[in-house]
């Protein structure tokens, strides 16, 4: 289909002929250009082009430097071009006059050809009456296509499982629409699945072997330009030179539309004959598409509900996960005599993957960890719960303390593969021997504000768990004395930020202990969390906030 247009440039008209995949006339300061606009600084080299699509006239920028503007709006993509826009190009301005589009031939008189439409227009179309129609003929010719879809509709809600939706849907389709041959296919991981085949004779019993075999030509056309297509000759198409695969099976007409939905294309429907020029016409081409509109908001409606309900599992098992975790967390730790404690948590999101806990061990000793699982949601959790049960069952067994994050080490890295790790930090307290005994992996430094006022990072241990299984780890013993202070922390509290982007970090934790160690545990805890709180502003955390407390009495 050819069609002309008419442009103005200050009083100057210029005529130009434009066809569907011929021709075009490109805007820009290059000579080449059809319209070439050289004294405009401000075109780019090759700034817009002016082109037909279906029926109509589209105007779109080529991503030029000052952008392209139809009636003083700027468009993004293409522009549908009407009579009497006004286009600006740089300094340039451009007046549309040409005529409309010319309206194609009905289709059934075209031997040979292809007709190709952007399926939006294509539905516009059939909304739109025919000129050589009278407004009763109209009238009946909507209603009859209205009962059609009312019809099809109304069986398509009863189809619940979409193997069943598809193949109910291509029998209806067939029933209304005269083809040989037709499928369903629903894109797979960027491939065409056939989900529903129907032939002649033998509908949905057909053989696997006889599935169409979609040519590449035509599936670019459909599901990359999301063009609906009607063919009566394909072997004698030169647009369809490239789908052999269905030249092959001399197959002659051919119709084939999108199941989309704005930029989403779920697959297509394809119908084919062996006979050409009276199989199929432009009003078959129409009803497929709008067909193809029922079928696609049928499937988007069950993968609505599909996705809810896998949302609403997963609610459900993230809800288990959080009661799990609550469940693993000691709301305080037990009392032991000559020692004050404190613990807070905070988690940012309803699964966190910080830990802690308290173990009492043989002869009054006690241990004390806290970890930071790198992770968020249900894996993070089920990681922690993981980390809990090894912990248990490692100190029933009187391991010591290095041997004892050795072993918890290769544990995570046999469980995740090393694709999760754990920070952790572990403290035995001796209670007879007023001994501490520490090991750390990969954790932020421990500050120990010593009673006669030095301070001490806790750091020596070994990697991070789960990283490099058989790596050995060190532990370190430490005299512990009476109004020791200790705070273990993960990265949560030293690393949030302030509006300026400044980390708290550890040396204001460590001031904030030297100002607060005449406090108790619990008095220490409050006011550290009104100085984080007084130092983020308004940044909302980045991450989980957990703190053990100890001082000794």
């Amino acid at each position: 289909m050819k069609t002309q247009i008419e442009l103005e440039i200050d009083g100057n008209k210029l005529s130009y002929t434009l066809a569907v995949d011929k021709s075009q006339i490109q805007i820009g300061r290059s000579m080449a250009s059809e319209l070439p606009l050289t004294k405009d600084a401000g075109v780019s080299k090759a700034h817009a082009r002016i082109f037909l699509f279906g029926d109509s006239v589209q105007i779109e920028d080529l991503g030029s430097r000052n952008g392209t503007f139809v009636n003083g709006a700027q468009i993004r993509k293409a522009h549908l071009l009407k009579i009497g826009d006004q286009i600006q190009i740089g300094n340039t301005i451009i007046h549309s006059r040409g005529k409309p589009a010319s309206e194609p031939e009905p289709f059934a008189a075209i031997s040979g050809l292809t007709c190709m439409l952007p399926v939006k227009e294509l539905e516009d179309s059939w909304k739109a009456p025919k000129p050589e129609t009278t407004q009763v003929a109209q009238y009946k010719e909507q209603l009859q296509r209205f009962q059609v879809l009312q019809q099809i509709a109304s069986s398509l809600l009863d189809q619940d499982e979409p193997g069943d939706l598809f193949q109910h849907a291509l029998n209806q389709i067939v029933s209304v629409i005269p083809a040989r041959r037709g499928c369903l296919m629903m894109l797979e991981n960027d491939d065409l699945a056939v989900k529903a085949y129907w032939k002649t004779g033998q509908g949905e019993a057909a053989s696997s072997a006889d599935i169409v075999h979609f040519g590449n030509t035509l599936r670019r056309l459909v599901i990359n330009e999301k063009t609906a297509v009607l063919t009566t000759n394909v072997q004698q198409d030169s647009k369809l030179e490239g789908a052999q695969s269905i030249i092959l099976q001399g197959i002659k007409s051919v119709l084939c539309v999108p199941l989309w939905n704005g930029d989403k294309i779920y697959g297509l429907i394809y119908l084919d004959s062996y006979l050409s020029e009276s199989a199929f016409n432009r009003d078959n081409l129409q009803l497929l598409t709008a067909i193809a509109n029922l079928v696609t908001m049928k499937i988007e409606n069950y993968l609505f509900i599909n996705e809810l309900l896998k949302k609403k599992a997963m609610e459900k098992d993230l809800q288990f996960a959080a009661e799990v975790q609550k469940f693993l967390q000691q709301p305080r730790f037990p009392d032991i005599e000559g020692l004050e404690s404190h613990v807070f948590c905070f988690s940012r999101l309803e699964l966190g993957g910080d830990y802690y806990h308290c173990f009492p061990l043989p002869e009054e000793q006690y241990l004390f960890v806290i970890a930071d699982v790198m992770g968020k949601g249900a894996g993070a959790a089920l990681l922690t719960a993981s980390l809990h049960a090894y912990l248990s069952s490692m100190t029933c067994q009187g391991a010591s303390l290095a041997n004892l994050m050795a072993a918890l080490n290769d544990r995570i890295f046999d469980q995740c593969a090393g694709n999760m790790f754990v920070t952790l930090f572990a403290l035995i307290v001796d209670r007879r021997h007023d001994l501490y005994e520490y090991c750390s992996a990969g954790h932020p430094d421990t500050i120990l504000l010593r009673s006669g006022g030095e301070t001490v990072f806790l750091k020596e241990g070994g990697p991070i768990l789960g990283i490099l299984p058989g790596t050995p780890y060190r532990a370190v013993k430490l005299e512990s004395a009476a109004g020791d202070l200790l705070l273990g922390y993960t990265d949560g509290l030293s690393e949030i930020e302030n509006a300026a982007g400044e980390m708290f970090g550890k040396e204001r934790l460590a001031a904030l202990l030297r100002e607060a160690e005449k406090s108790g545990c619990e008095q220490i805890g409050r006011r550290l969390l009104a100085e984080i709180d007084r130092f983020r502003g308004e940044v909302p955390p980045g991450d989980d906030m957990t703190a053990i407390i100890l001082k000794r009495s």
